[in-house]
């Protein structure tokens, strides 16, 4: 699920904002199997939460400058090995 917003301050500046939320059943993750050796395994399912904000606005006419924020917290629960913990997504992402 996904709720945005736009908003046009000024012709040249855009603000835009978004929540979102996923329901995950059998999650793929990149495993380690040994030290070395990984493998893409089903982990659990759950659900993955969060937000972004990004502006962007025009400096010259030919120049824009923009930035961008996003969090993002993955719960997955694992029957298997509860400590389980999802990797490869930073929580909080800014440029």
């Amino acid at each position: 699920y996904e709720l945005g917003w736009k908003y046009r301050p000024t012709p040249d500046t855009r603000i835009e904002t978004a929540g979102f939320y996923s329901d995950v059943t059998d999650f793929i993750q990149t495993v380690t199997v040994v030290p070395g050796t990984t493998q893409f395994q089903n982990v659990g399912n759950g659900h993955f939460y969060g937000f972004e904000i990004s502006g962007v606005t025009r400096l010259h006419s030919q120049l824009t400058a923009g930035a961008n924020y996003t969090f993002i917290r993955r719960e997955i629960t694992d029957v298997v090995n509860t400590a389980f913990r999802p990797t490869g997504v930073p929580q909080h992402k800014a440029y």
